[in-house]
């Protein structure tokens, strides 16, 4: 048999990244607001969920779900935003 020529391909480039770095002004780096330490909304949040939860729950009792979830949304919003101020 005989011996088959074979061709040798070249290596590619590396390649490039998909991303791409944002470019900045000197004008956005000289007017970047102080970073302050966030707020914990661990309490609103977990009034919201609570709510939630007992308005679906009431939802289910009376047969009603959508009602009760309505309902339990728009206390824990306002159980959120009462527990907000401080």
């Amino acid at each position: 048999m005989a011996k088959r020529k074979t061709r040798r391909v070249k290596s590619r480039r590396p390649a490039r990244r998909t991303t791409r770095r944002p470019v900045r002004s000197v004008r956005s780096l000289a007017t970047r607001p102080v970073k302050t330490k966030p707020r914990d909304n661990s309490t609103g949040g977990m009034l919201f969920v609570g709510f939630l939860v007992l308005g679906i729950a009431a939802g289910i009792y009376y047969n009603q779900t959508s009602i009760g979830a309505l309902v339990g949304l728009a206390l824990g919003f306002i159980a959120m935003a009462i527990a907000g101020k401080k």
